[in-house]
Formats: C-alpha cells, sequence, structure tokens
C-alpha cells in the first residue's frame, strides 16, 4: 500500500511490502495486498501482452502501518497503471485525481489517498485483498471515491480470459464479486460514493514503443471485432472485448465505467502519451486523469444489484429430448440430447429414468433394457451446461413390456450317440439362438410304438392289433437352462440324473420362457445306441 496524506505522493515502481522510503520531503509506504506486483507485467506486441491493466476507482484505505483509517479515504487498487510506471514524480492519474479530490475544486472529499496493488482478479480475492479493502472502508469515516485496475493480468496470465468471453474465464464473475464486495461496504457510509472502473486504452496505437502490427488484434481484444463498445444487450461474443466487459458490468452493477480508451485514439497522433510499449507518460496519465475527473460518477446503491449472466445465454431446451429403440428386454434404447439454445460451447450430460427415478450409473447415451425394467416407463434426462449455467430436459417415456422370445436356428452336433461314461465322452450338443435372455425348457420324450384309436395314439394291445400304427411320445425328463440372447450351445450326455437312456428314438422338444408366456415349440429327433 503506497499512502499520501496531503499534498503530491510520488508514486514509481511497487516497492516491497513492508518497505518504507523517503524521497524528497514526503514518506510512502507499499503495502502488498494481493496477487503479483506490478513489475510482472511484460511489453511485447501481441494483444495479450499488450494489455495493461483495467483501472477501477474506489475510495478505500488499507490496513497496516499507517493506517488511513477513520479518515476520508480515496483508494487506488490497481496494476502498474494506478502505480503510475512511466510517469515523473506527482504525475501519475493517481497523483492528480487525488490531488483534485483534495482540493477545493475537487469538493475536498478526500483527506487521505491510498494504493493497493493486485494482480489477477482471482488473487486480488483469493489473497485477502479486497477483504482488507472492505475492511478499511468499514473502519473509515467515508470512503466517496475508489479506483481499481484490474483485468490485465487475466488477460496475461490466463489462457481461457483471452478472449475475456473464454470458457473458463473468470474475470466477470469475479468483478461482480468484487463490485458487490465493495457496494456492500461502502453502504455502512451515509454516501454518495462512487466506484469508477477505467476502460482500456490500446497500447500499440500511435505508440512508437509498440507495435503497430499489433494495434488491430490489440483493439479487437479491447471491443471485439466490431471495434465498438457493444450495447450491454447483446450476447453476441465475438463481438466483446475487455472493455466492453467492464462497461457493462459496471453499469450492471451500479458502478461508473471511465473511457480511456477514446481519448488515447484521438489525442496521441503526435506519438507523445506513452513512455514505454505499455504505460503512458505524463500527458497519457493526464489524459486518464481528465477522464476520471470529467466522467461524472454514479453513487453506489445501498444494495448492489443482483448478477446476471451476460453476456452469455443459459441453455434452453427448444426441443425435448427422445428415447428411440424397441422397448423390449435386451434391447437397447437410445437417448438424444435434443435441440438447445444459449451460448456454445454446450456439454450434455445423460440419466437414465425408470418411472421419473435415475437409475444408479446409467449415464450413457445407450441403454441395454434389463428384467427389472420390463413393466416399467423408461425415459431420459439431458442436463445441459455452459458458462451461464444449467437446464434440464427430460424426453418422451417408453414404456417396457415383456414380449416373448424366439428360439430359432436349433442343430445339434450327432443324431445317433451312445451315452456318456467315466471312460468314453458322448453325447452330443444341441445349439440354438434367443432373440432375447429367457428360460430354456428341454423336454426329452421317448418315442415308441403305439396304435391310433380316434384321436390319440395308445399303447399297442392284442386287441388293437388291426388299429393304424402310431407314434407315442412318453415324458422322461424336463430340463431348464438359462438362455442368453444370441448362440447358445448345451452338452447332453445322454443321461438323466445319472442315468443313461435306454436305446431307442427320442424327442428334445425346445420352448423359451419370460413373464410374457412360451414361444413356439422346436425339436431335435435323436437316437440313443
Amino acid at each position: 500500500m503506497q499512502e499520501r496524506s496531503g499534498g503530491h505522493s510520488v508514486l514509481g515502481r511497487s516497492l516491497t511490502i513492508g518497505l518504507d522510503l523517503v524521497r524528497g520531503r514526503r514518506r510512502y509506504r507499499y503495502a502488498g495486498l494481493g496477487g503479483r506486483g506490478d513489475h510482472q507485467i511484460r511489453s511485447g506486441p501481441s494483444w495479450r501482452g499488450a494489455l495493461v491493466g483495467a483501472l477501477v476507482v474506489v475510495a478505500v484505505a488499507l490496513g497496516g502501518p499507517g493506517s488511513a483509517s477513520a479518515a476520508r479515504l480515496y483508494i487506488a487498487v490497481g496494476d502498474s497503471v494506478t502505480g503510475g510506471n512511466g510517469a515523473t514524480p506527482g504525475h501519475s492519474f493517481f497523483d492528480l485525481y487525488c490531488a483534485y479530490l483534495e482540493s477545493a475544486a475537487g469538493g475536498s472529499l478526500v483527506d487521505q489517498c491510498v494504493q493497493a496493488g493486485v494482480g489477477t482478479s482471482q488473487s486480488g480475492l483469493d489473497s485477502g485483498t479486497i477483504q482488507k479493502v472492505v475492511n478499511e472502508i468499514q473502519a473509515s469515516t467515508d470512503t466517496p471515491v475508489v479506483t481499481v485496475t484490474l483485468g490485465a493480468h487475466d488477460s496475461m496470465e490466463i489462457p481461457a480470459c483471452l478472449p475475456i468471453t473464454g470458457s473458463g474465464c473468470m474475470f466477470m464473475h469475479n468483478m461482480r464479486t468484487i463490485l458487490n464486495e465493495l457496494e456492500t461496504a461502502l453502504a455502512t457510509h451515509p454516501g454518495p460514493q462512487v466506484i469508477k472502473w477505467l476502460e482500456y486504452y490500446n497500447p500499440n496505437h500511435d505508440n512508437p514503443f509498440g507495435s503497430p502490427s499489433g494495434d488491430h488484434s490489440t483493439a479487437v481484444g479491447l471491443l471485439g471485432n466490431d471495434l465498438a463498445f457493444t450495447d450491454c444487450s447483446s450476447e453476441d461474443l465475438s463481438l466483446i472485448g475487455l472493455d466492453d466487459a467492464i462497461n457493462c458490468i459496471a453499469k450492471e452493477k451500479g458502478a461508473t465505467p471511465v473511457d480511456a480508451y477514446t481519448p488515447f485514439q484521438n489525442n496521441c497522433a503526435n506519438g507523445d502519451c506513452f513512455a514505454d510499449s505499455l504505460h503512458p507518460n505524463d500527458k497519457g496519465y493526464g489524459l486518464i486523469f481528465d477522464a476520471f475527473r470529467d466522467t461524472p460518477g454514479t453513487p453506489v446503491p445501498a444494495t448492489p444489484a443482483p448478477d446476471t449472466n451476460w453476456p452469455f445465454a443459459v441453455p434452453v431446451n427448444t426441443l425435448a429430448p427422445a428415447v428411440t429403440g424397441s422397448p423390449k428386454l435386451g434391447s437397447v434404447l437410445s437417448c438424444s440430447a435434443g435441440t438447445w439454445s444459449g451460448t456454445t460451447p454446450l456439454s450434455y450430460a445423460v440419466q437414465w429414468l425408470r418411472d421419473q427415478s435415475p437409475i444408479p450409473g446409467q449415464t450413457r447415451s445407450t441403454y441395454l433394457v434389463q428384467a427389472s425394467d420390463v413393466g416399467h416407463a423408461m425415459s431420459c434426462r439431458v442436463t445441459a451446461s455452459n458458462q451461464a449455467g444449467t437446464a434440464t430436459g427430460t424426453s418422451n417415456a417408453i414404456s417396457t413390456k415383456a414380449v416373448r422370445a424366439t428360439i430359432y436356428a436349433l442343430s445339434e452336433t450327432r443324431k445317433v450317440f451312445a451315452p456318456s461314461d467315466p471312460h468314453h465322452k458322448r453325447g452330443t450338443v444341441f445349439s440354438f439362438r434367443l432373440d432375447q435372455p429367457a428360460e430354456v425348457k428341454i423336454a426329452i420324450e421317448l418315442q415308441a410304438p403305439g396304435r391310433r384309436v380316434g384321436h390319440s395314439c395308445q399303447q399297442p394291445t392284442v386287441s388293437l392289433r388291426h388299429k393304424p400304427p402310431c407314434t407315442r411320445t412318453i415324458p422322461i425328463a424336463a430340463l431348464i437352462e438359462h438362455g442368453h440372447a444370441g448362440l447358445n450351445e448345451i452338452a447332453f450326455s445322454g443321461r438323466i440324473r445319472g442315468r443313461a437312456l435306454n436305446p431307442g428314438p427320442y424327442l428334445a422338444v425346445f420352448t423359451a420362457v419370460n413373464r410374457a408366456g412360451e414361444s413356439k415349440a422346436l425339436s431335435l429327433h435323436f437316437t440313443i445306441v
């Protein structure tokens, strides 16, 4: 923190935490309160290297040695532009604005001016810098004005923040959080108080130390593809740059955006506004001071305005997800995501439902119908997510019902065989296919000669010797096997409960059984020798 009480302070490069300096007859203290120091900003031709840092003006006092608590404060929270890099002593915008706010021309609003160094917006929150600012606001007599410079390090150090609307970039969320915390703290005083957030100038425009080839790309990074301040109702991310984000979020939260972009575009044609590839000289800082002084401050609200999702649109389900497929045991159902509006990219998560209740672990886009699903309504729920939030859509429901299984492709490896014994592996192998899982009943029947009487085939007797011959089927045993969808193979030894079948012709009758009933029976003939 650099603290100033009366007169003009000389704000040069940020100093080590706790180091006191005496320059001339002025005493200064820098209390580094968060993030990376301003000295870490690097010049370069790229948009990321060219960003300097947004400035937010807020009146606050920071605790620590030489605390300005109980005074009327102006606090500047920010990076190397707030630190005055490139300015001669007494000519940074912080110096000029501090002197103005102390003077009668500025309304004699403040007694002391304080500066706090911040790197990225996230580091300002994580390190406790913003909280210390909040504490000092609450401890001061009043805090009429606050200035903050944030955003440059977000763009330079966080790949997701190039562009500022990039997926995973937290700058806009953090800006809202910081403004909410500052406005809540300022509400503890009678007011009015203002928070002014500076919109960037283009350091590659009319800058002899900059990169002319980076002029356009830097302008796009600041203002979007339209190279103009975007209507805050727009959700076209290609038109939204860092300055657009600062402008619209500041207005949303009741703070005051301050335009430094236009003054630098209009007044630096002679290349006389910069000290290096990033920082203004005395003339440039004068333009920033003029922008702060001449932009009327809007008093911040006593209660922060609710956050919005701008510029991101939450997902909206415009065409419901759909379940397709055959609703029978063993079949595969598919869940389509449906159609969604909202800021892209959108990600989707699927959850399968049985009677509207989630089925644990079933989160793929396809689902194999299980026995436990039969008789229940199957559907899926799709959750769409993007930077603005999440939304869900539920599909149509398909009632699953038991369908009789079908047995087919019946065959055997041997038609004539002897029963197996401990010394000889004989018998046969029955093969068949099922269209779905089912129990398979195999009825083993002996085929014996008989005489037909009416519609029945009876055991031959002397009295029936003149009746037409027929073949009787005598039930021997019924075997039950658990069949699965597809090919099934069952070895048959020719023995029933350990006893060999007597020689003769036999019939094996196959029936598939499930909750829907029995399938059509199919049979194989074999002979035991």
